[in-house]
């Protein structure tokens, strides 16, 4: 699936490429690391390519997984600029009982910085990527292992609704899911590997346009079987 979804990219020679986490099912295997990077590094270089940690990479959100997976994969947190709007990255595993505490509250400070910083620089659109989606149904929701556990998630959407983020993007489910809080849109993509929608559904999921007034999605999708 993922060799068939590089050729699409390199067809399609999008802006950039966002992976919303778990490039390898098992935690720092050398095995399913070197065969993610195999592929992805077929990716044009004229592409870039973005990665954010899934659970799956970071396993408990320590400091000790945490360090292994900037080696590994880069920045666990960053932020980026396309075409007038703001990409703010976050490492949502660091809400997890075993995190590293003084992490989780770096990354809090980091990201008011960063969507400040954003209304500074006029971003048109605020786009905030995760690997765990924020809720799934509703805001208030109990915590579980789908979305974002309380009161991590509160603070957060109140952050993003008080910053007027448009959009946040996610992966984690194994299905597609769009739900909105606010003025806030909450995407998860579909995924690479195993679907858990009925039917399964396998694809890539793209932001085809990103303008100053508006953005345009774009998604593409093939079952198992087609791809």
């Amino acid at each position: 699936h993922f060799t068939r979804a590089v050729a699409t990219i390199n067809r399609l020679k999008p802006a950039f490429v966002l992976i919303c986490g778990d490039m390898t099912h098992k935690p720092h295997d050398p095995t399913q690391i070197r065969a993610f990077w195999r592929v992805a590094r077929e990716i044009s270089p004229d592409i870039p390519l973005r990665l954010l940690p899934g659970n799956h990479d970071v396993a408990g959100g320590t400091a000790a997984a945490v360090k292994s997976y900037r080696r590994l994969f880069g920045e666990d947190r960053y932020s980026f600029s396309h075409n007038g709007s703001k990409f703010i990255v976050l490492n949502t595993s660091l809400f997890g009982r075993s995190a590293d505490a003084a992490l989780r509250d770096g990354q809090r400070k980091w990201f008011e910085e960063e969507l400040s910083a954003a209304h500074a620089a006029g971003a048109n659109h605020i786009f905030v990527c995760s690997h765990h989606p924020w809720f799934l149904d509703s805001p208030d929701e109990p915590g579980k292992y789908q979305n974002v556990p309380m009161p991590y998630r509160q603070d957060y959407l109140e952050t993003m609704n008080r910053h007027k983020v448009k959009y946040a993007l996610a992966g984690h489910l194994h299905y597609h899911l769009v739900v909105r809080n606010g003025g806030l849109t909450i995407v998860a993509g579909i995924p690479l590997s195993k679907s858990f929608a009925k039917p399964p559904v396998v694809g890539v999921t793209t932001v085809a346009e990103v303008t100053p007034a508006v953005v345009v999605k774009c998604q593409m999708s093939s079952s198992p079987a087609a791809l």
